[in-house]
């Protein structure tokens, strides 16, 4: 049997690999409620947690809505930290959700929901729904119940918005927010909302060439704001291999 730290070398080698924030991202300005949100940061999360000196920071509104952060979540320790209301909006957490409770029609929104929002059509609350990727055949369906506002942030629903009929129907502050809109959103910048749009991993790219219009709170949130440290990667690789050597030596 291996040593345990050997078995934990193995395990943070095998694990997702160390990310880092991109070098035009500033870690002091760091805006909590929304790097609590982000898929993305949930290693910078765990770390936080882990300091008793920084746990504080931690959102528990945000992170109950992060799917990275479900087993967290899942933790006994942590259930009376869970946000009631915000975790309907957790894709992964579906399995600890009260269903009796009146905030079911929060689960309009969850794309892992949409078997119960099929089954239970009573708890269907059409304006989250417009924004449920995983609606669209439901939307469809049911033209007339679309909210158009909400279908605007909706990243399934681009066939939609981009016919010439409905352009006029889109609400461009939540368009900046859908991730599947950074075309449309490049072709008309004077109408984004740089809030929404600070959040958006689908424009980086256009956050990087106008640093100046970023809102540095928003921007937390962005699940595109981190990239692979290669430099951590490699010293964790040339442990291992010594840890590995030392093995197979003895």
């Amino acid at each position: 049997m291996l040593p345990d730290h050997l078995l934990m070398l193995v395990g943070e080698f095998a694990s997702e690999p160390p990310m880092k924030f991109l070098d035009w991202i500033p870690e002091e300005k760091i805006d909590w409620p929304h790097l609590c949100e982000n898929p993305a940061a949930i290693q910078y999360i765990k770390e936080t947690l882990r300091n008793p000196e920084k746990q504080k920071n931690v959102c528990w509104a945000g992170l109950s809505k992060n799917p990275a952060a479900i087993r967290i979540l899942e933790d006994p320790e942590n259930s009376d930290k869970v946000h009631p209301m915000t975790i309907y909006a957790n894709p992964a957490a579906i399995h600890l959700m009260d269903l009796e409770n009146p905030l079911k029609r929060l689960l309009s929104e969850n794309p892992a929901a949409i078997r119960i929002l099929e089954n239970n059509p009573n708890y269907i609350d059409w304006y989250g729904l417009s924004a449920n990727p995983a609606a669209m055949h439901l939307l469809e369906a049911y033209p007339g119940q679309i909210k158009w506002a909400r279908l605007s942030e909706n990243p399934a629903a681009m066939h939609l918005l981009k016919k010439p009929e409905n352009l006029h129907k889109i609400y461009w502050p939540w368009l900046s927010w859908n991730p599947a809109a950074a075309e449309l959103l490049r072709d008309n910048l004077d109408k984004v909302e740089w809030y929404w749009l600070s959040q958006n991993a689908g424009a980086i790219d256009i956050l990087r060439e106008n640093i100046q219009q970023i809102n540095w709170k928003g921007i937390y949130a962005n699940a595109a704001i981190f990239e692979i440290d290669h430099a951590k990667r490699r010293q964790r690789l040339k442990k291992w291999v010594k840890y590995m050597n030392l093995i197979l030596k003895n």
